[in-house]
């Protein structure tokens, strides 16, 4: 499965972002998944179904940007390239594009390097999605960076109650 979307840089990451990106982008797959197809996705089964989830997870997340510091209970994560254009230089690049579906199938997505690096390290540590005892509670927040920069940070919640 590949899918390609062109993205405008000043919608969805800092510069600074864009520079992990593309540093994360080819650790992200690499690590997260066993081939080299474009897409990872933590959903588990190769059925019809499975495989819509993916692309519905793909074309209806919402941005993550509209739901910071809210819990989302992170039950499986999709990633995929996406071709981004820089709306001031006009260099194309791809990036990492990531797709957290919280427990009740809700989909939410940005580029952003950090984001890539957080859930690199709890793939990596705490395992696949599908081998967690219950979807994991996590925050995302928009953090300041140097002068007027800013980024994504992920961070699991401790102590949080499902609802």
């Amino acid at each position: 499965m590949t899918t390609e979307n062109t993205i405008r840089v000043n919608e969805l990451a800092t510069r600074d972002e864009l520079e992990i990106s593309r540093e994360a982008s080819q650790e992200l797959i690499a690590s997260m998944q066993e081939n080299s197809t474009s897409v990872y996705s933590s959903i588990q089964g190769d059925s019809f179904e499975d495989r819509v989830a993916v692309v519905a997870a793909i074309t209806d997340a919402e941005p993550i940007a509209d739901h910071l510091g809210q819990t989302i209970w992170l039950k499986d994560i999709v990633a995929h390239s996406v071709t981004i254009t820089d709306d001031e230089t006009g260099e194309v690049s791809v990036q990492p594009r990531t797709i957290l579906i919280d427990k009740d199938g809700k989909a939410y997505s940005a580029v952003s390097g950090v984001i890539v690096n957080r859930l690199t390290t709890i793939v990596n540590v705490i395992g696949q999605p599908h081998t967690w005892p219950s979807p994991l509670p996590i925050r995302v927040t928009r953090e300041k960076a140097s002068g007027a920069r800013t980024f994504f940070e992920v961070r699991i919640v401790t102590g949080a109650k499902p609802k």
